[in-house]
């Protein structure tokens, strides 16, 4: 009976994300007979832009009308239809090249394949959301605290907005909830013996992954390089949060690099304000998108960084909590007025603060937090799903 009970803890958050997604994906194209390339949002400001490419053109057949800008999307299917060229069909190459990992997985899983690459994007996010709710729900069960709460992980709407418009985030930040289970089964006690740091090298491999992916889950490697060095014995402290730090972060550096001696500047401004809220301030009067981000995640997060300093404050520290409040002041409180601009961007921005939040619950109630906190936190971060899933009534509140 109890094995029963603790497979379900694990097992049942992510059959039922990963149910739910499904069903979604059956709706989408099945039902409703959708193209997998509607997920692209492929625009013509992009795609027109440049005959350098053989095979990056408008298909005759696709007959879904092109909207000019399109969505970020289409920047991953270029790169992963023509790795080479291109770079003269988005917007800022060095940037959109920096998050490589998601467009190479995509062709590698479609074996080269053009036609295969749509089919691809949507398989890996599929899985990515599952996955990343299965690991999620094993490092809350590790920690033995129930698992249930990581649905609120995979039913996040940056999560679902990832998946629709064939966007890296649900991929990173399925990484990162891997590395964090990978670190935590690795680290039982206050001292690391030896082959507990070897172990914890696999996931900061992991990590490395996700920062090729989406950089700005690079808070969380630093988070764990200085967990990885605390929980170290003494006389090995520097050289094994050295040596975490450098396998997390330097794949991407020199990458950056190559790709800056490549392709020069990222060509994206700095995506920080140097004053608090200036993003959201810059945008008022605010309109429906900036008044349901507020709701739906400025203030939630804003709470869940409260909850994790006052964690904090009772000595109840992990990387988790300092990955939540570092994500919070970067991506919440200082993050600059492009972002706030479109609810599917914000959106997505904050999954680190999600991903945080609930990876730090246990401690986070060893606290005294109350519950209801927590709870209402998680309902107003899944509060748009349903305004997402009809989006005629989502643009009527700016979420769509």
């Amino acid at each position: 009976m109890i094995r029963v009970r603790v497979r379900r803890d694990v097992y049942g958050p992510a059959v039922l994300v990963g149910g739910f997604y499904a069903l979604l994906l059956i709706g989408l194209l099945g039902i409703a007979h959708h193209d997998p390339r509607d997920f692209i949002e492929i625009g013509t400001q992009f795609i027109d832009r440049s005959q350098q490419s053989a095979v990056i053109q408008v298909d005759p057949g696709y007959h879904r009308k092109l909207l000019k800008p399109g969505y970020d999307g289409q920047f991953n299917y270029y790169i992963a239809f023509d790795p080479v060229n291109a770079r003269y069909y988005v917007d800022a190459p060095s940037y959109r090249y920096g998050r490589i990992f998601y467009p190479l997985l995509g062709r590698i899983l479609a074996l080269g394949q053009p036609g295969l690459i749509p089919w691809a994007f949507i398989a890996i996010n599929w899985l990515a959301i599952t996955g990343g709710t299965l690991a999620v729900a094993a490092r809350l069960k590790a920690a033995d605290f129930s698992g249930w709460p990581a649905i609120v992980f995979g039913l996040a709407p940056g999560m679902y907005i990832s998946l629709r418009r064939d966007l890296a985030d649900a991929l990173a930040y399925a990484l990162v909830a891997l590395a964090i289970y990978l670190f935590s089964s690795r680290t039982p006690s206050p001292t690391l013996p030896t082959r507990g740091r070897e172990g914890i090298y696999w996931s900061a491999i992991v990590f490395a992954l996700a920062v090729l992916t989406r950089e700005t889950t690079a808070v969380f490697a630093v988070a764990f390089a200085v967990a990885a060095a605390v929980y170290s014995p003494p006389r090995s402290r520097i050289r094994v949060g050295g040596i975490y730090l450098a396998i997390t972060l330097a794949p991407f550096i020199l990458y950056k690099a190559a790709l800056t001696i490549w392709l020069g500047g990222s060509g994206v401004g700095n995506p920080f304000e140097l004053v608090p809220f200036l993003g959201l301030a810059d945008l008022w009067p605010w309109g429906r998108i900036q008044i349901a981000e507020v709701i739906t995640l400025v203030i939630p997060c804003l709470v869940a960084g409260g909850l994790a300093a006052w964690a904090l404050w009772r000595r109840q520290r992990s990387a988790e909590t300092i990955a939540l409040i570092a994500n919070v002041i970067l991506f919440v409180v200082f993050l600059n007025h492009f972002s706030y601009v479109d609810f599917a961007a914000s959106s997505r921005i904050i999954l680190g603060v999600v991903l945080a939040t609930v990876a730090a619950l246990p401690l986070l109630i060893r606290a005294g937090i109350p519950r209801w906190w927590l709870v209402a936190v998680s309902l107003l971060w899944l509060a748009p799903i349903p305004f997402l899933l009809l989006p005629s009534l989502g643009r009527q509140v700016g979420v769509a």
